[in-house]
């Protein structure tokens, strides 16, 4: 017989449940940091296209990231002991990773605000370090799944503006525009099976990642356009996988998957001639035509000097790039991830990030539970493919969180939660 008291007894459990799952402050700031990392990067366009934008607001929004992610290590910290076996190479790659940013350091007034601003240079390197220091659970990760959806139907109708004004000269200021408030959308989407939602919400969910998929074809961005199709096809794998996703909505997305390829199948004709995309071409010779140049220059002057293939140029260095004209024929960006990588800071340091990467990622798929850790492994595994095509370390919230997903993915603590158990705790 149910009494008054155990119902009493019921609903405070409930209430000491959900304070338990309550965000901290930490986390709150750190959340509020990664979405202004994403206007810290939109601004920096912005200024590049239309200009007007004050200096000091790239400034302060680096800063306060910085300022959130010491915070959050002051009050969540972790020790080497929490990644086993792979922590020696945790270590190394901390300890080389500190001292290439001290070897970037110039005595110049303006350094520090170069630092701040600049996408590719001394930040990528410097912030993975504390990242990986840092204590990252499920409360947080169900704090930024709120969070990145109620920014949704501000990120819809920002698509829909893009639609109205397209327009190839503003290309990439569209695309980051659309961004602007996404940084968690992927690993909610990934993860959107857990949720009791409402229909509407995982509509305009998948709504929002088509519709990137449909402007970026028009744009032509070929990495682009694949780093959201292969997302989507990895979201389809992973509710066809996971337990807590009953038949009837499996065969429906099923359905719903063949009817879309048919679809484009009939369609490729005319798609062919009418979407830049596939005017540029996805053959060896577009390859050749974008990239081929680049690749060329780069093995033709990389390895000349004693060191490069191990140590790298340094995160000052730079390397032959002939179209480059107006600098002297040389360049200190390469579109490709691996190669980038190995410019600034050499085959030392590549080969430690993709081993932590993929041993992270074999912990996910193996010896995890719950498909909630595999969609942090599915992240680094999709962020190691791009990077043949771009993917470069970059100050961004995209990329903090590609490191966040190797904490998550050594934690044996959300390893051992069922999938049952991990649609309950993201549901209370």
């Amino acid at each position: 017989m149910v009494t008054s008291a155990s119902i009493a007894t019921q609903y405070e459990e409930l209430l000491a449940t959900r304070r338990a799952l309550e965000p901290t402050l930490s986390q709150k700031l750190f959340t509020w940091s990664l979405l202004g990392l994403k206007i810290h990067s939109w601004v920096m366009l912005v200024e590049e296209y239309y200009g007007g934008v004050p200096q000091v607001v790239k400034y302060v929004l680096a800063l306060f990231f910085l300022f959130s992610m010491f915070y959050m290590l002051l009050r969540r910290p972790l020790t080497l002991k929490y990644y086993g076996g792979l922590a020696p190479a945790i270590l190394i790659f901390s300890i080389y990773s500190l001292i290439l940013v001290a070897q970037s350091f110039r005595f110049e007034t303006r350094y520090l605000q170069f630092v701040l601003a600049a996408k590719y240079y001394v930040m990528p390197f410097f912030f993975p370090v504390f990242i990986l220091m840092i204590r990252f659970d499920i409360r947080w990760f169900k704090y930024v799944m709120s969070f990145s959806l109620k920014f949704l139907p501000v990120l819809l109708l920002v698509q829909l503006s893009v639609l109205a004004m397209m327009n190839q000269d503003l290309w990439q200021e569209h695309l980051f525009r659309m961004h602007m408030f996404n940084f968690g959308l992927p690993l909610v989407l990934l993860n959107m099976n857990y949720l009791i939602a409402q229909k509407w919400q995982r509509n305009l969910l998948l709504l929002y990642f088509l519709l990137l998929v449909v402007i970026g074809s028009i744009y032509g961005r070929r990495g682009y356009v694949l780093d959201i199709v292969f997302l989507l096809a990895a979201y389809y794998a992973l509710m066809s996988l996971n337990r807590v996703v009953s038949i009837k909505k499996k065969v429906r997305a099923f359905v719903l998957v063949l009817g879309s390829v048919m679809a484009f199948i009939f369609a490729l004709g005319f798609l062919k001639d009418n979407l830049y995309i596939f005017q540029r071409g996805f053959d060896s010779d577009a390859w050749d035509e974008t990239r081929g140049s680049i690749l060329i220059d780069f093995f033709a002057d990389f390895g000349t000097v004693a060191g490069d293939w191990i140590w790298g140029r340094g995160l000052d260095g730079t390397v032959l790039r002939s179209m480059n004209e107006e600098e002297g024929g040389v360049g200190n960006i390469i579109e490709n991830g691996y190669l980038f990588t190995l410019l600034k800071a050499g085959g030392l340091y590549l080969l430690l990030m993709v081993l932590i990467f993929l041993w992270s990622a074999f912990l996910a798929f193996f010896r995890s539970r719950n498909y909630l850790v595999k969609s942090f492994a599915t992240i680094l595994v999709l962020h190691l493919v791009i990077m043949v095509a771009f993917n470069l370390p970059v100050f961004s919230s995209e990329y903090v969180v590609v490191w966040i997903c190797v904490v998550l993915c050594n934690s044996s603590e959300l390893r051992k939660l069922s999938d049952e158990e991990v649609k309950l705790i993201l549901n209370v």
